[in-house]
């Protein structure tokens, strides 16, 4: 029973390496990409920069509390087969 949920486990984190990170590479090199090629001044980059990177880490806390929600009633379920 253990096994199982141990795979289960192994399952989210590598659906989290497939979707989450190449999802988060193209925010972070999109975002680059943006103040890189603008002319704002330095304190509407920082803002965009700040703005940009709260976006980033509540969309991934989000995903992640998901993903716990999900993994735990599965692993609770595959504990008691």
């Amino acid at each position: 029973m253990l096994c199982v949920s141990v795979l289960l486990v192994l399952l989210v984190v590598l659906l989290l390496i497939l979707y989450v990170l190449p999802w988060l590479w193209g925010c972070v090199s999109a975002g680059a990409r943006v103040l890189s090629a603008s002319s704002w001044s330095s304190l509407s980059v920082n803002l965009a920069s700040i703005i940009g990177f709260t976006t980033v880490f509540s969309n991934t806390m989000s995903l992640i509390s998901i993903t716990c929600e999900v993994a735990w009633p599965l692993s609770f379920l595959a504990t008691s087969l």
